[in-house]
């Protein structure tokens, strides 16, 4: 082709591919992103000046060949997986999505079993979404206090119950863009999204407070539990980890004191 032809080609493929409901992405040798569509900009919540890199979309690094390609998997922030095929040339890398995705069907969401909330992974995935976009947000790790004894005096259907009722009454006191899951036996992961420490502090004692006065097993009418919550607010250099492990500390200061109470750092 001419290069007058290329030029045309180039401005009036630039436009289709960008409209176009195709998920599509460039990053250069650095792995940087540099170029995607409007498409693949929403469905990965990707702000106009955000500066991210290939690992924070990849849920898994090992590939599977198509000849001249491979096949990737990645997870959006609402959990949905979608393969990509990935395409390298000179250090360059072109993804193309091979699923659809609709934005009007609900997401697929990976939940805990037990409790119906999301999973450790898909909580601090979507942390890590929103680090990147530098969203303000406080962390909480939220724990109930001395479940081995309802466990053991109660029985493990006794705590079963006590967990599904703890996911439900945080459920219902927090809002549709925050993002709550279940990350190990008795303990739990809250982000609220947009709130400064001292509008976090207020939902959590309404959470404290809804939890102690509550008497959720049928057959102990009397049984009553509380939790211990470690809150951290994000700081302009914070990273997942310290997050997580400030959130940890305050935990554990919590506890210190006799549990259900806030502690923050």
């Amino acid at each position: 082709m001419k290069n007058d032809v290329n030029g045309l080609l180039w401005r009036m493929l630039n436009p289709l591919l960008q409209h176009a409901p195709l998920l599509l992405a460039v990053f250069d040798e650095t792995d940087r992103l540099v170029y995607c569509s409007d498409a693949f900009a929403r469905a990965f919540r990707v702000t106009e000046n955000a500066s991210l890199q290939r690992s924070a979309f990849t849920r898994s690094d090992v590939p599977h060949g198509i000849g001249a390609s491979e096949v990737i998997e990645v997870v959006l922030p609402n959990g949905q997986c979608v393969s990509m095929s990935e395409t390298q040339a000179q250090g360059w890398r072109l993804w193309v999505g091979m699923d659809s995705v609709h934005e009007a069907e609900p997401p697929v969401v990976e939940t805990d079993p037990l409790t119906g909330t999301c999973t450790r992974r898909q909580v601090l995935f979507r942390l890590e979404h929103l680090m990147l976009e530098h969203t303000p947000l406080c962390l909480a790790m939220l724990d109930i206090d001395h479940f081995k004894r309802i466990n053991d005096e109660l029985g493990h259907t006794a705590g079963d119950e006590v967990l599904r009722h703890f996911s439900r009454e945080i459920l219902t006191r927090i809002r549709r863009d925050d993002c709550f899951g279940r990350s190990g036996a008795e303990q739990f992961l809250l982000i609220l999204r947009e709130v400064d420490l001292q509008s976090a502090m207020k939902v959590l004692a309404r959470i404290l407070a809804s939890v102690r006065s509550a008497h959720p097993l049928r057959h102990h009418p009397r049984f009553s539990y509380s939790c211990s919550i470690g809150l951290a607010k994000r700081q302009g250099n914070d990273t997942v980890e310290s997050l997580l492990a400030r959130a940890e500390q305050a935990l554990a200061l919590s506890r210190q004191g006799g549990g259900d109470r806030i502690a923050h750092l």
